[in-house]
Parts: structure tokens; sequence; C-alpha cells
């Protein structure tokens, strides 16, 4: 329902190799290399399940903080986001682009095959 919510779920998704719930949070650009984004499905479940979702819980990201909210085009969004890890630790912000579908807020993939986003270097 809210982008924040569209994260949460990501994330569970994740570690949980849900690749079912992962294709439902996810928005396919017309250019996205399907059979790529496949494999990645394919290989995060393979991880999951042979790791467990304790292990990207506890070595993934602790919190994602959203830091901005930026219109983009269309029904797209760009979310700055910041990763905390357990350790206290935060990763580099990033812009990851989100669109309102009629079904929800989903995750864009681009043409290869992976969300579309940025990496920004630490801002001090």
């Amino acid at each position: 329902a809210t982008p924040e919510a569209l994260i949460q779920s990501v994330i569970w998704a994740v570690a949980h190799g849900d690749t079912n719930r992962m294709y439902q949070l996810m928005a396919l650009n017309p250019d996205a290399d399907l059979e790529k984004f496949a494999q990645q499905m394919g290989e995060l479940r393979h991880q999951a399940e042979k790791n467990g979702p304790d292990a990207f819980l506890t070595n993934g990201p602790s919190e994602v903080r959203i830091l901005s909210d930026q219109v983009a085009d269309n029904n797209d969004h760009w979310l700055t986001t910041v990763e905390t890890h357990a350790d206290g630790n935060s990763g580099k912000p990033e812009r990851v682009r989100i669109r309102l579908t009629d079904t929800g807020w989903r995750l864009v993939i681009g043409t290869n095959g992976e969300p579309v986003h940025e990496t920004f270097d630490n801002q001090p």
C-alpha cells in the first residue's frame, strides 16, 4: 500500500527465497531481460534454501530507511534509501525506481533483469 511496505515486503521475500512474492512485487519494463530476471530469481531461491532466511537477515540489512521520495515520470517514483546493518554500519545511499500500479507499489526491473537503481557516495 505504501513505498515503505514495498521495501519491507521485498526484504522479507528475498530473505525467504519467496520468488512467487518477488514476482508479485516487481514491475517489468518492456525492455527487461526476462530470462536473466528468471535466472536471478532461481539463484535467490537456491541461496535461501541453502542458507535459510536467518542468514540473509543476519548478513543483510537490519533496516532500510527511505530518505526521500521523488516523482519520476508516469506513475514512477525514485526512492532514496539507505541500509543499516546489524553491526551498525550503513551502506551507501541508493535510489531505486518504484511504480504505482493498479495493485500497489512495485519495484521496477530494467533491461539487465535487475531493479533500476543508482548508488551514491555517502553524503557528509
